[in-house]
């Protein structure tokens, strides 16, 4: 409501950073779940208590091992995609508890890298999407199974749309477009790509990956 910005603890001094798109938070259990970097440690896993700033995990996680986080609360485990040594990308989940990443056996076809925090998830009906693009493949949404991996359908990504999330809801992607000149607030339906603006914002023409929210009662952050 205000912006204003609390410390809640000090983290490792050696931390300088993180990856856009590592990140997602348990709202029930008070977790936040976070990639981190730095001089002289390794990328790593953090599992934080939210009211205390406690480190309840810490463990080694390469970034492109798991990528476009978001908390899965009918598993109690994080969803996302992994990268292999072979640039071959696949649903996965990752156990908080460990930090262990389970990759799916199937392959999301075409897709040589995912572009960060371009993803939704969709809890209920377990649908995770991510846009992904490739040396053969144009920019497109991938809809995949988060029950087995599998992907589901293919549309061609929207051209300047980003900031996906999950509108529970009304069952469709809100996020942003810019169309060269200004700024819109968009719904997007996943299974045609096709873009409903439903306001254009005063203003902003950058916004900054992974700086924008979407709350359960509606509401978008940026």
């Amino acid at each position: 409501a205000t912006g204003a910005v609390q410390k809640i603890s000090a983290m490792n001094p050696n931390v300088q950073g993180t990856e856009t798109g590592h990140n997602a938070i348990d709202l029930a259990g008070h977790r936040y779940f976070v990639l981190v970097e730095g001089s002289g440690i390794p990328d790593s896993f953090l599992s934080i208590d939210i009211p205390t700033g406690a480190v309840l995990v810490d463990v080694p996680l390469v970034y492109s091992a798991f990528s476009d986080w978001h908390f899965d609360p009918t598993q109690g485990n994080l969803v996302g995609f992994s990268t292999d040594a072979n640039n071959v990308n696949r649903f996965a989940r990752l156990d908080p508890a460990s930090g262990i990443v389970t990759s799916s056996s199937v392959v999301i076809p075409g897709m040589d890298h995912g572009h960060q925090d371009d993803s939704a998830f969709d809890v209920q009906g377990q649908r995770y999407y991510v846009f992904g693009s490739g040396f053969s493949l144009p920019d497109t949404l991938f809809t995949i199974d988060a029950t087995n991996g599998a992907v589901l359908a293919s549309v061609p990504w929207p051209p300047g749309f980003g900031h996906p999330h999950f509108d529970a809801v009304h069952g469709d992607i809100v996020g942003l477009r810019y169309d060269g000149s200004a700024m819109h607030l968009t719904r997007l339906n996943p299974g045609t790509a096709v873009m409903t603006d439903t306001a254009t914002l005063a203003g902003p023409f950058l916004i900054q990956t992974g700086l924008s929210t979407f709350t359960a009662i509606g509401r978008a952050n940026v």
